[in-house]
């Protein structure tokens, strides 16, 4: 049988990986990438995206959950762990996941924009473990 102590030891942690306010305007693609979060103590996640709807003409939003190469040659280095399906609905859609292995020691959040003028609010959450 399994200790308290030992169980707990393998549970679960949400993590708030990034809440983003994109407004009309400003670039669609390049560098939209947040702060970096650590996570050198979980190996696997389980990652949620909720939005508040898309304004925009192109209603289109890619979201990635990317880790930073660790060699630590250069900023510009990051990997894709996980795509989210596209977002493309006016109304509020939560609850998508991607679930990966290995996440690495660093973990961003980048996106693309259909158009510039794509207006929402998104906020990623993971399970790590």
């Amino acid at each position: 049988m399994i200790s308290a102590k030992s169980f707990l030891k393998y549970r679960s942690k949400i993590v708030k990986l990034a809440v983003v306010t994109l407004s009309a305007g400003g670039a669609t693609t390049g560098d939209t990438k947040t702060d970096l979060q650590n996570v050198r103590q979980f190996k696997e996640g389980t990652f949620f995206l909720r939005h508040t709807g898309l304004a925009g003409t192109t209603k289109t939003l890619v979201v990635l959950i990317v880790t930073k190469d660790p060699s630590g040659s250069s900023a510009t280095h990051y990997h894709t762990l996980a795509t989210f399906s596209s977002l493309t609905s006016t109304s509020a859609e939560s609850n998508k996941q991607v679930v990966t292995a290995n996440m690495g020691a660093e973990l961003a959040i980048t996106w693309t924009k259909g158009s510039a003028d794509i207006a929402t609010t998104f906020t990623v959450y993971g399970v790590c473990k």
